[in-house]
C-alpha cells in the first residue's frame, strides 16, 4: 500500500475530516457527522500516531500523555473505585469518548502543521466559517424568537 509507506495519504485524509468537523460542528442534527468524522480521525491519528510519529525521545510524546492524563484516570477510577457506574460510564462512553479521540487529533494534526505548517490555511478557514455558521445561525434564532437582548 502506497500509504503505509508515505503517510502523506493519511495526512490528508485527517486534515480534510477535521475540516469537515469543523463546518458541521454548529449545525443541529449532525451528530452522525461528527461522530463519524471524530471516529475516522481517531483511527487516522492512531495510525499516524504509532506508525509515522515515532519520537526519539519520550519528550516528543509528552503532550500526549499529559493531555491523556485526565481520561487515563477516569477510566482508572471507573474500574478501581466506581461510584455510580452507570452514570460514570455515560460519561466515559459520551463525553470523554469524543475527548480522547479529540486530543489524539489535535497531536496528530500539530505533527502534520509542524511539518507542514501551510495546511494550517486549511484549519483557519475552517474556524472562519464555523464562526459564520455559528453568528448565522445565532441571528436566525434570534430573529425566529423576536429577542435580540445583547447582553455580554
Amino acid at each position: 500500500m502506497h500509504s503505509l509507506k508515505n503517510p502523506t495519504f493519511l495526512e490528508i485524509s485527517l486534515l480534510v475530516l477535521v475540516v469537515i468537523l469543523q463546518f458541521v460542528w454548529p449545525l443541529p442534527n449532525t451528530i452522525a457527522i461528527r461522530n463519524t468524522c471524530l471516529i475516522g480521525g481517531g483511527y487516522i491519528s492512531l495510525l499516524l500516531i504509532l506508525f509515522y510519529y515515532k519520537p526519539q525521545h519520550l519528550k516528543h510524546h509528552l503532550p500526549l500523555l499529559i493531555l491523556l492524563g485526565v481520561p487515563i484516570w477516569l477510566y482508572f477510577h471507573y474500574i478501581w473505585i466506581p461510584v455510580d457506574l452507570k452514570l460514570q460510564w455515560y460519561d466515559l462512553s459520551g463525553t470523554w469518548l469524543r475527548v480522547t479521540l479529540g486530543i489524539f487529533i489535535a497531536y496528530s494534526l500539530g505533527q502534520i502543521l509542524i511539518k507542514k505548517p501551510r495546511w494550517g490555511l486549511w484549519i483557519l478557514f475552517s474556524y472562519t466559517i464555523m464562526a459564520l455558521i455559528t453568528l448565522i445561525l445565532f441571528f436566525k434564532t434570534a430573529a425566529t424568537l423576536h429577542t435580540y437582548n445583547f447582553v455580554f
